[in-house]
């Protein structure tokens, strides 16, 4: 998991305001006492984007697409996340929209800065 610590860092620059990083797999263990595979969730907090589609839709919460699944594979992991530009386009307002296009684009390039990491990084 030492790509997402690289990754955590070199995302604070984007608005980024913090991680909440979940183990899904130690999570399942304690309280179900359930065995898991290996299994984070990571969710970030962009108080800006946040702040410019919760000021027109009190409800628009709901929508907020900002976890992403990273599961172990085979080779690393698998980096997944719903399509920010899918979620919001149920509410039709512009603002959410062009929030949610640099959503996207910043989830796609921290992906990318994951992946690369992944690659340098051992294990």
């Amino acid at each position: 998991m030492g790509a997402l610590r690289l990754e955590r860092q070199e995302s604070q620059p984007e608005g980024v305001g913090g991680f909440t990083e979940m183990d899904v797999q130690a999570k399942l263990a304690k309280r179900l006492e359930a065995d898991f595979r290996p299994y984070r969730l990571l969710a970030a907090c962009n108080p800006p984007f946040v702040c410019r589609v919760l000021q027109p839709e009190r409800r628009i919460g709901t929508l907020l697409s900002s976890t992403v699944v990273v599961p172990p594979i085979h080779a690393g992991v698998e980096i997944a996340a719903a399509d920010p530009v899918v979620s919001m386009a149920a509410p039709d307002h512009p603002e959410f929209m062009m929030v949610a296009e640099q959503v996207r684009e910043n989830r796609q390039a921290a992906v990318r800065r994951g992946e690369a990491a992944a690659h340098r990084s051992p294990g």
